[in-house]
């Protein structure tokens, strides 16, 4: 079963944060906010960027804890030309940015 938008969301605060959830999706901590209990909505690229960094965190959390997983999502990162994988994200490079989690998965 898909998790609902607000349930993402929540998610990605608890363990990215909401600064960096709304570095990812380019918009302030408090639209972040609206998302998260369901008030409002975001457009549809950036539900889809919401809903494939998710992806990518439950793909990283097999092999590692919450804090090594953000600060991999907040580093600089050979696989994605030394950009964070932040910062490729807000670009919409989700396959670059999974197959930079898939190097990082097999130790790379």
């Amino acid at each position: 079963m898909e998790n609902s938008l607000p349930d993402i969301i929540g998610f990605l605060v608890d363990h990215l944060g909401k600064v960096l959830t709304s570095e990812i999706a380019g918009v302030s901590p408090q639209t972040v906010d609206r998302w998260r209990t369901g008030t409002q909505r975001p457009a549809i690229a950036v539900e889809r960027r919401m809903r494939e960094t998710y992806a990518i965190f439950v793909k990283l959390s097999v092999k590692d804890a919450s804090a090594t997983i953000r600060a991999w999502f907040m580093g600089m990162n050979p696989q994605l030309d030394d950009v964070s994988p932040v910062e490729a994200l807000r670009q919409d490079e989700f396959r670059d940015v999974a197959a930079a989690a898939d190097a990082f998965l097999m130790g790379g």
